[in-house]
């Protein structure tokens, strides 16, 4: 009996063992099939660690690549600017040296004007009136066929004190201080126009509009009155006859005076009640 007990003992024993050997084998089986995941995710990580380096590598490279080709952009630009600046300042300096030659023939032009106008209205016997062409009863329309006399002691009243030139451009009339002024001329359709430059009424009686080449004269012997900024055009010209309508319109003469001009550039003449001559000469006309 005590050797039968012996022998279910060791048998008992030996199916322990078996299943502890047999767990060990599961045990280490497993082990190792984790250790053969961690290779491979040591593995996969080496991997993935060798791609991100390849790119970063290619990213760094690329980026160095874009910003030298946008360094050499703005370099072309920079370049680019400076010659257009070198460019420019050469232009100016040949548009300023124009000015200052425009300004030298300016000056010569006026300087002739001046001669030309002071050689017209030297002293004159006294002009042919023809009171032909009298179409208002408020305005008296004398006209000439000489130059008229610069003085005007011959009309009565004294010599003029002096003689003024305005300049006027297509803008209008360049630093027109006058009450009354010449603003416009049109050589074409054979007009001159004579404006109010106040804010009040202003009677043209004693004012004579005067042509130099060819010479007539235009007097306002009685009243008319100008509106504050108002103006009157006073034609010439055969085709013009229609036009008289005070007290916008007043026709003069059916001679051509302004078309047939040969002072160039057109004067025209003002002369004010105390005898001033006030000469407009129309630069763009």
């Amino acid at each position: 009996e005590y050797g039968m007990e012996k022998i279910d003992s060791l048998e008992k024993k030996d199916k322990e063992l078996e299943f502890f050997r047999s767990a060990y084998h599961q045990e280490k089986a497993s082990h190792q099939k984790c250790c053969n995941e961690k290779d491979k995710l040591t593995q996969d990580l080496i991997d993935l660690q060798a791609k991100l380096q390849t790119s970063y590598d290619e990213v760094i490279k690329k980026v160095g690549l874009e910003l030298k080709q946008k360094q050499n952009k703005m370099d072309e630009l920079e370049n680019g600017v400076r010659e257009q600046e070198e460019f420019y300042k050469a232009q100016l300096q040949l548009k300023n040296k124009e000015i200052e030659d425009l300004e030298k023939s300016k000056k010569q032009l006026l300087a002739q004007l001046v001669g030309i106008v002071n050689a017209v209205n030297k002293p004159r016997k006294r002009p042919r009136i023809d009171n032909a062409y009298q179409h208002s009863p408020t305005i008296r329309l004398p006209m000439t066929d000489q130059t008229p006399p610069s003085t005007g002691s011959d009309y009565g009243r004294p010599s003029p004190p002096g003689l003024k030139e305005r300049i006027v451009s297509e803008s209008g009339t360049i630093n027109i201080m006058d009450k009354i002024s010449v603003s416009k001329i049109d050589l074409l359709a054979e007009f001159v126009e004579i404006r109010n430059n106040t804010n009040e009424t202003q009677n043209l009686r004693g004012y004579i509009l005067r042509s130099i080449s060819p010479s007539f004269e235009y007097e306002f012997q009685d009243d008319f009155i100008l509106q504050p900024s108002g103006s009157v055009r006073i034609w010439s010209g055969h085709h013009n006859t229609n036009r008289n309508n005070p007290p916008t319109d007043l026709f003069w003469t059916s001679d051509s005076i302004w078309g047939s001009s040969k002072i160039k550039p057109p004067q025209v003449q003002l002369v004010s009640p105390n005898g001033t001559v006030y000469v407009y000469i129309f630069v763009n006309s």
